[in-house]
């Protein structure tokens, strides 16, 4: 067997590595899935540069130009590129050989989205130095994730606002154009106010496509001029007008001609940056599923000449009752979602309550007593986030959790809400399940929890809206008031429920109550049935758990 090479003596020659596609020409991306890859992107580059193996820093060219042919999985060593998809960086590397420098190009994540590798040899490079490894752990990532996330929803809107509804697919490549540079542009730097600089690029890239693309589509009148269009930008970008931007896009894509899967899906799509894998997530349904959502509320939007006034819409009231479920839905993906390797996404259900609150600002319309409840009840619900996993990522039960961390302030907002939705001769599905929320964020134990209370919202929810998970939720609170043999012979009446056969937390919840009883056996197997139904690494680990806390009792 030949001794291995030394590092010195082996990695004499440079290639050029040139990134063509991928997940930045991608603007179907949400936010945290491109912002994901490019983390994945700069562990690799880093990894090469710990090795010395890297000469430069990777350069990503401006997200300029056309996509000529297909996305192909490539890598090529000639002279020419086989894949002509947009040029998108560069990075230099040493190698053995050609053959070595191609093995590295393989290693590259951005095969991911359909990207390609063309890989050339580099003559002289002696001017270039190697990556300073203190830089590249200096990392923006999760700050650029975190702006941008809150900024996507405002962006898209007021650009649509600008462009017409009819160019909703021209402001999203606007604010993904943005985002990609960002990425780039702060990776060993930060700018001084870094919201002012993703406004700015997005400012600068909207003027550039507009003036661009004049001859060829339909823009409002107000763009006609380049004084007119730099003005109408700014106004549309301004802090003032995030709030209006945002509500007219939530209530356009409420529109009665769509129904309401795809409203849903609109709202999740323009205003909480969720791509359509993502969506399809939540909704249990395939991603092409979603893309046709997509499609048919583009073409619906393309009829709207520009996007409504909130305050006067004949049908305010159903278009509310549209976003208030999305934006429900939005926050259980985060409270306890479909991702398996992050069931809890605090940042999903943060851009919930964010949309409820923006419902109470200044709209009239908008600020009903349905959307105050709702805000309540995610605030008393995100005041436990930071209780729900322990330090290994494992589910906690909310019996075990450490109530002294919860959010008292996020509590105190809730109860504001909560009373101020106490207006009016209607009570909710979403005034129910607040009132339940508030009774287990002030209660100071489990045994000290007002359960009669409980019990009383989830009858009224259940003869408002029967569903076989509030008849689980009404038997544990029954378990809790009158004794574990009721909750028990409620879950046990609830066995042939088809949605619960396949529900881990049915079996978890028949295992506790049976292993509270002394009935270990029964309490095993119902475990297993969890564990074998689990739908994370989280979920899985916590019933495996209660089973060794079997054997020690």
């Amino acid at each position: 067997m030949p001794e291995p090479r030394s590092e010195e003596h082996a990695l004499r020659s440079k290639f050029m590595l040139i990134f063509r596609g991928g997940a930045v020409t991608r603007p179907d991306l949400s936010p945290s899935e491109l912002q994901a890859h490019v983390e994945k992107w700069y562990r690799w580059s880093d990894e090469l540069a710990r090795q010395g193996r890297a000469r430069n820093n990777g350069t990503a060219l401006d997200n300029l130009g056309a996509t000529v042919r297909g996305h192909e999985r490539v890598v090529t060593d000639g002279p020419y590129a086989e894949s002509k998809d947009l040029v998108t960086g560069n990075l230099i590397v040493e190698a053995a050989s050609l053959e070595d420098a191609v093995d590295v190009a393989r290693r590259c994540p951005t095969y991911e989205f359909g990207g390609s590798v063309e890989v050339r040899p580099v003559q002289d490079l002696s001017d270039l130095t190697l990556v300073d490894e203190t830089l590249a752990a200096v990392s923006s990532t999760e700050l650029v994730e975190n702006l941008f996330r809150k900024e996507y929803a405002h962006l898209v809107s007021a650009l649509t606002r600008v462009l017409g509804p009819s160019n909703v697919p021209l402001a999203e490549d606007v604010v993904h154009d943005a985002l990609v540079s960002a990425m780039h542009a702060w990776r060993f730097g930060l700018p001084q106010d870094p919201k002012a600089w993703i406004i700015r690029a997005a400012h600068n890239r909207a003027i550039d496509i507009i003036r661009r693309e004049q001859r060829r589509r339909s823009f409002l009148p107000e763009l006609a001029t380049t004084t007119a269009l730099t003005d109408t930008i700014e106004a549309a970008l301004a802090p003032a007008a995030e709030g209006a931007s945002q509500l007219a896009m939530m209530f356009a894509v409420c529109d009665p001609g769509l129904n309401r899967e795809t409203q849903v899906t609109l709202i999740l799509r323009w205003l909480c940056g969720l791509s359509a894998k993502e969506i399809g997530q939540a909704f249990l349904v395939d991603t092409q599923t979603i893309d046709r959502r997509l499609h048919r509320g583009r073409g619906r939007l393309r009829e709207l000449g520009r996007l409504p006034d909130v305050e006067n819409l004949p049908d305010i009231d159903t278009r509310r009752d549209s976003v208030l479920r999305a934006l429900y839905l939005l926050f259980s993906e985060g409270y306890h979602g479909s991702n398996p390797q992050d069931p809890v996404r605090p940042f999903l259900c943060e851009d919930a309550l964010r949309l409820t609150e923006l419902l109470l600002l200044d709209a009239k319309a908008t600020a009903h007593p349905g959307a105050h409840a709702l805000a309540a009840l995610f605030c008393f619900d995100s005041a436990r986030l930071s209780t729900r996993l322990d330090e290994h990522g494992v589910f906690v039960p909310l019996e075990d959790q450490d109530r002294s961390r919860w959010d008292r302030a996020r509590i105190e907002r809730g109860l504001m809400h909560l009373a101020r939705s106490a207006t009016g001769d209607h009570m909710s599905r979403w005034h129910l399940e607040a009132g339940i929320a508030c009774e287990h964020a002030i209660a100071p134990s489990i045994q000290k929890t007002d359960w009669d209370r409980i019990v009383g919202f989830y009858q009224v929810l259940a003869q408002q809206s029967w569903s076989p998970i509030v008849a689980l939720n009404r038997a544990l609170a029954l378990a809790e008031r009158d004794g574990l043999d009721e909750g028990r012979r409620e879950l046990i009446a609830l066995a042939d429920e088809q949605k619960l056969s396949r529900y881990p937390f049915y079996w978890a919840a028949r295992a506790d109550l049976e292993r509270r009883a002394g009935r270990h056996a029964a309490a095993r197997d119902s475990y297993e049935r969890a564990i074998a139904l689990a739908r994370s690494p989280a979920e899985r680990v916590s019933y495996e758990r209660r089973i060794e806390s079997l054997k020690i009792s």
